[in-house]
């Protein structure tokens, strides 16, 4: 197995004035993993490859009796797992114009204990968004905190498979009488987003 990563991180802290502050935050990764398979000469060997990245923005101001702090989040972790196998076009009809194309199919003879290599492709994308703002506020005896956040969550999954030729014996396979086929299609060609909204009110009243 090959492993490696490239990673990046940055911090910074600016005092703006006297009653502001500014901190910065970068993360960055790009991790990847070769895992071979010989048992079909290299060519099923498993790919994963991971986009990472966070950054975070944080503000703070104030006065003598109030506080005021505001966040921007981004964070990415996009995800791609291939296994060599499902790369492979059938030569005399790949159906190129198709979203994955005709792909080189998996033989599974039951009664036999043995099955040609499989494959198939993960991908998990999208980045997560979060909006933060809180205020603090000093009155006589009360000590008073509101604020919101909004998080935006984007945006695909994708799990297709090679499909699956079952036999119920050797002269069927040799024949090419499939007992079973099995076609995933996963999840198909999609974009989800939602959106979390929570808001806060509390006090501290020293009596």
């Amino acid at each position: 197995q090959i492993a490696r990563d490239n990673h990046f991180d940055f911090k910074g802290d600016f005092r703006l004035n006297d009653n502001s502050n500014l901190s910065v935050t970068y993360n960055r990764g790009r991790p990847y993993r070769l895992t071979p398979r010989i048992n079909v000469n290299g060519a099923n060997d498993q790919t994963l490859d991971t986009w990472s990245d966070r950054f975070t923005v944080s503000f703070v101001t104030g006065g003598s009796a109030w506080t005021s702090e505001s966040r921007v989040g981004y964070n990415r972790n996009n995800i791609e797992r291939m296994d060599g196998i499902f790369t492979i076009l059938d030569p005399v009809n790949p159906n190129e114009e198709a979203i994955y194309g005709r792909r080189l199919g998996r033989l599974n003879p039951n009664s036999l204990g043995w099955s040609t290599a499989g494959g198939e492709v993960v991908e998990l994308t999208g980045p997560t968004m979060t909006y933060a703002q809180k205020f603090s506020l000093t009155r006589s005896q009360h000590s008073l905190k509101f604020g919101g956040q909004l998080t935006t969550h984007c945006c695909q999954r994708v799990n297709a498979e090679n499909v699956v030729w079952q036999y119920s014996s050797l002269s069927d396979c040799l024949s090419n009488i499939p007992s079973n086929i099995n076609a995933s299609f996963g999840n198909g060609a999609f974009e989800a987003n939602m959106q979390e909204f929570g808001f806060f009110v509390q006090d501290d009243w020293r009596v």
